[in-house]
C-alpha cells in the first residue's frame, strides 16, 4: 500500500513538473513573437521613413509620357526641380526661344533675368538637327542651368508643343511657383515690379492676365506665314486669347492647360491654341493687363522720337518686342530704381 501511494506521488510531481515546462515554453515563445512582431515593426518604420526621405530628395516623376498628341515625349536636356533645389520661388518665367538665339538668352541673363530675389528663369526649346548646335546648347545648360529642351523639333509649326511644355515642367518640376510668366525672349520684363504685383495677389486661384486678342478673323490668305486652312480651323475668327509675347499665370492653370491639351486636337499656332482654345475649355477668365503693358508706340515715343523720358518705363510690367540694346537700357533704369527702394519687394527666406 506505500509503495502505491509513493507511486502516484511521483506521477503528481512529474505531471507538475510538466505542466510548469509547458508554461515556460508558452511564455517564451508569446514574448518571442511579441518581441518580432515589434522588430517588424521597427524595420517597416524605418523603411517607410527612408521612402518618405527619397519621395523628397526625388524629383516629381512625369504621369505620362504625354505632350498633347505626342505618346513618346521626353526631355531631352532637363534641370532639377525646385524641390531638389530647396527652393520655393514666387514665380517662374517661361522663356520661349530659338535654340540659334544665344545672344537673345544672354542678354535675359545679364539684364532682367539675372535678378533672382525671389523667381526662376527656364528657357525652352526643342530638339535641333545639328550636333555641333546640340553640342552647344548642352554646354550652355551645363554652364547656366537654365535649359529645358523637349524631343520634338524646334519649329515654327511645333510652337504649340513647346508651350505645352512649359506648362508641363512647371506643374512637374517647380509646382511650388504660385505663378508663372510666359515670356519670348525678345521683350523686356520688369522683374522687380512683376514680383511687386505678385505679392498683391496673394495665392489667387483661376488667373491669367495678358493683352487681350479679341476674336481675330482666320488668315485665308495663302500666301501669308499665318494662313490656316479650313481643314485646320473651320472657324472663321478665332477665341478670345492672349498674345504669347507675356502672359502672368496661376500655377493651377498651367495644370489645367496641359492636362486638357492631351484630349485636346493638336492645332499649332500656339497662342490661339493654348491660351484660347484650351483656356476656353478649362473656363478661365482673362484679365486684361491693360497700362501695365509697355506697348510699341509708347517705346518708340522714348528710344525713338524723345517724347517720353525712359524713367517712365518704371510702371510696365513687361513690352513687346524689343532690341536687346533696348532692353539693356531699361534694365539699366529699372535696377537702379529696384537698388534705390523703388518697388517693395519681400525676400523670399
Amino acid at each position: 500500500m506505500r509503495e502505491f501511494v509513493d507511486f502516484l506521488a511521483r506521477n503528481a510531481r512529474r505531471k507538475c513538473w510538466i505542466l510548469i515546462l509547458i508554461f515556460i515554453y508558452t511564455f517564451v515563445v508569446w514574448n518571442l513573437g511579441k518581441s518580432h512582431k515589434y522588430t517588424f515593426n521597427v524595420v517597416q518604420q524605418k523603411r517607410d521613413l527612408q521612402q518618405r526621405i527619397i519621395e523628397v530628395d526625388d524629383p516629381p516623376a512625369p504621369d505620362q509620357k504625354f505632350l498633347i498628341d505626342l505618346r513618346n515625349f521626353d526631355y531631352t536636356i532637363n534641370q532639377k526641380s525646385c524641390r531638389q533645389l530647396k527652393i520655393k520661388p514666387r514665380f517662374i518665367v517661361l522663356v520661349h526661344s530659338s535654340p540659334a538665339k544665344r545672344e537673345n538668352r544672354d542678354n535675359i541673363r545679364q539684364t532682367w533675368g539675372g535678378w533672382k530675389v525671389d523667381h526662376r528663369v527656364i528657357f525652352l526649346f526643342g530638339a535641333v538637327a545639328s550636333e555641333n548646335l546640340q553640342r552647344e546648347i548642352q554646354a550652355e545648360s551645363d554652364f547656366f542651368g537654365d535649359i529645358v529642351q523637349g524631343n520634338f523639333v524646334d519649329s515654327y509649326r511645333n510652337l504649340s508643343y513647346k508651350h505645352v511644355m512649359a506648362m508641363k515642367w512647371t506643374s512637374e518640376f517647380c509646382p511650388e511657383a504660385k505663378f508663372i510668366f510666359k515670356s519670348d525672349d525678345d521683350i523686356f520684363v520688369n522683374t522687380p515690379l512683376l514680383s511687386q504685383f505678385i505679392q498683391t495677389l496673394g495665392g489667387i486661384p483661376n488667373f491669367i492676365l495678358c493683352a487681350m486678342s479679341w476674336k481675330p478673323p482666320v488668315v485665308r490668305d495663302d500666301t501669308s506665314k499665318w494662313y490656316v486652312s479650313p481643314e485646320e480651323y473651320p472657324n472663321a475668327t478665332y477665341p478670345v486669347y492672349c498674345p504669347g509675347c507675356g502672359v502672368l499665370m496661376s500655377t493651377d492653370v498651367a495644370k489645367k492647360l496641359h492636362k486638357v491639351a492631351e484630349t485636346t486636337p493638336f492645332f499649332w499656332v500656339d497662342d490661339v491654341f493654348v491660351l484660347g482654345i484650351l483656356r476656353e475649355k478649362i473656363r478661365v477668365k482673362i484679365t486684361p493687363v491693360a497700362s501695365l503693358l509697355l506697348k510699341s508706340k509708347i517705346s518708340d515715343e522714348i528710344f525713338y522720337e524723345n517724347k517720353r523720358n525712359i524713367t517712365d518705363v518704371l510702371r510696365y510690367l513687361y513690352s513687346f518686342e524689343i532690341t536687346n540694346e533696348q532692353i539693356k537700357d531699361i534694365w539699366g533704369v529699372v535696377k537702379n530704381a529696384s537698388d534705390s527702394g523703388f518697388y517693395s519687394v519681400k525676400k523670399l527666406h
